[in-house]
């Protein structure tokens, strides 16, 4: 069974873009960024990992529950973008969509937005567009 949209613990939703597909016109909500830990290290069988967390971006196709080994899992079809670079402003682009994955929808941080120029896709962050290490603490 695919779902449509998913309500996250703050009470945000996320939709996905098989339900929006009939309605361009409505927002957009459907574009994510991902928080995903990997090993720096992964190719030398006998290293000691070194994870990382690293930020990639998607468009959510739907999400779904899987059922393995008796424990019930979320999941989300997700398209994934090309590498992100930043520019000689610091903004974030990617040059195309790449390949698609399913993902635990515990990984998916918060929705984004895409803006296309010209061959480039920006992404809209307002969540972190901030560095909360140099605010002041006010208690």
């Amino acid at each position: 069974m695919q779902y449509g949209r998913l309500r996250t613990l703050d009470g945000h939703y996320i939709s996905s873009h098989w339900i929006k597909k009939k309605n361009k016109i409505t927002r957009n909500n459907y574009c994510v960024q991902i928080r995903r830990t990997i090993d720096k290290v992964s190719h030398r069988p006998n290293a000691l990992p070194q994870l990382i967390i690293v930020d990639i971006y998607g468009i959510v196709d739907y999400f779904f529950v899987h059922k393995f080994n008796d424990k019930i899992h979320m999941l989300a079809y997700v398209q994934l973008t090309s590498k992100i670079i930043d520019d000689e402003y610091e903004c974030k682009y990617f040059t195309q969509f790449k390949s698609k994955e399913f993902i635990d929808v515990r990984c998916v941080d918060h929705c984004v937005g895409f803006a296309k120029i010209d061959n480039k896709y920006f992404t809209i962050d307002k969540e972190n567009a901030f560095d909360d290490a140099n605010w002041e603490n006010l208690e």
